[in-house]
């Protein structure tokens, strides 16, 4: 009689762990692998890894702009200007990053994210950058370069950087003076950008 109830025990806390085990299952794939901060964590992960596909499943890269002026500090790949030592690019690469809390609203999300870099000298400095987040209309997040490269300028370039883009940028102008019509509109969205350059 003993042995039987302990039987049944049994099953019913292996019961108990599998349905457990389901539900999480299910939360991680149709609550938690949804959110702003999910693609973030693939994304900085893939960046870090130099995994191009998933960079490339999670990035909007539209953006004239970076196209243009990110070879200015050697990073002829926009991902570079937010992730630091993407494909070996920069000066500095990411050694580690945190994901913090995203602020939702509807299609847009800005997640607070810790990068911990480190220079090839061997320097370290952390830096605070606010990823901004896209929701397509599939429902999939994507990382904004543009927006996420725009509003941290000052955060991301180190000062050799800024001060190499600002000579490129001003060099380009002078030679450009219609680009630079062109380009106003957009710099204003981006005050920090406009700062880094001194425009």
């Amino acid at each position: 009689m003993k042995r039987r109830n302990q039987g049944k025990a049994l099953v019913v806390v292996l019961l108990i762990a599998l349905l457990g085990g389901l539900g999480y299952a299910g939360y991680v794939f149709f609550v938690k692998a949804k959110t702003p901060e999910h693609a973030l964590t693939r994304f900085l992960t893939a960046a870090k890894n130099n995994d191009e596909a998933t960079v490339n499943e999670l990035a909007d890269r539209n953006s004239l702009f970076l196209n243009q002026f990110g070879s200015a500090i050697g990073a002829n790949e926009p991902v570079a200007l937010i992730f630091p030592g993407y494909q070996g690019m920069r000066e500095e690469s990411v050694d580690s990053f945190t994901v913090g809390q995203a602020k939702t609203e509807e299609h847009a999300s800005v997640v607070d994210t810790t990068l911990n870099l480190k220079s090839k000298s061997g320097e370290s400095r952390r830096i605070n950058v606010n990823y901004h987040m896209k929701k397509t209309e599939e429902g999939k997040w994507m990382v904004a370069v543009e927006q996420t490269a725009g509003n941290n300028a000052l955060v991301l370039l180190t000062t050799k950087e800024t001060t190499d883009l600002k000579k490129m940028v001003q060099s380009f102008l002078r030679q450009n003076p219609a680009a630079g019509a062109m380009l106003g509109p957009l710099l204003n969205q981006y005050p920090q950008i406009k700062q880094a350059l001194g425009i």
